[in-house]
């Protein structure tokens, strides 16, 4: 199955992304992450009345978080137009576990704290 989703089957740390998490700082105040068990993922950036948004599959190697966003089709793409959504692609982008903390490692201006339950 993961050979399926081209990701890496999961290790014993995988546990520890599960879970929602919330941007840091002021100026992440809109962000918010959310990881399943089953590796996969929605990310929003809310900004005054729309935001930005993606979903797709995840995999972790070595405590670093690697997110990539699923290709939409037409019929998702007209209805993004259609709301206030834009459609974001994370490809390439790295997190690293830290403490409860996602950091990012490709742009470094995303911090995510786990939403403790």
């Amino acid at each position: 199955m993961y050979s399926m989703m081209e990701i890496q089957p999961p290790n014993k740390y995988t546990w520890q992304f599960d879970g929602n998490f919330l941007g840091l700082g002021k100026n992440e105040s809109g962000l918010k992450l959310s990881l399943t068990e089953d590796r996969e993922f929605k990310y929003w950036n809310v900004k005054g009345h729309g935001m930005d948004f993606t979903e797709g599959y995840w995999e972790n190697m070595a405590d670093t978080l690697i997110p990539t966003s699923k290709a939409i089709i037409q019929n998702d793409s007209v209805i993004f137009t259609l709301s206030n959504a834009d459609w974001i692609y994370f490809k390439e982008v790295k997190f690293l576990l830290k403490k409860n903390k996602l950091i990012g490692l490709t742009d470094e201006k995303l911090k995510f704290k786990k939403e403790l339950q």
